[in-house]
């Protein structure tokens, strides 16, 4: 495996994500429809990765070494033909 993308950023996500990190340390991408929700995703991460340099489980080089594998995906608004329906898609109140 050369690389690992995450759709999603949120908790669970990010979970996951680390979990991929620590285990794999393989490149990881992570996307999100809201750049906001990526950024806080990669702190977290980040912020892990800190934590277990701070305990002694990764010394510095490799905590820096892991940090280095996360990136964010470009976020772009999503296109009219992904989000297009064959019906109409608004809801009626029932």
């Amino acid at each position: 495996m050369s690389k690992v993308g995450i759709v999603g950023a949120g908790l669970m996500a990010r979970q996951i994500a680390t979990l991929f990190l620590r285990r794999l340390e393989v490149p990881i991408v992570i996307r999100d429809v809201k750049q906001e929700i990526v950024d806080e995703a990669l702190a977290d991460i980040s912020a892990d990765v800190d934590s277990q340099v701070a305990k002694g489980r990764y010394d510095e080089g490799k905590g820096r070494f892991l940090s280095s594998l996360v990136s964010a995906a470009r976020t772009t608004t999503p296109s009219p033909t992904a989000t297009s329906c064959s019906r109409p898609c608004s809801r009626s109140s029932r």
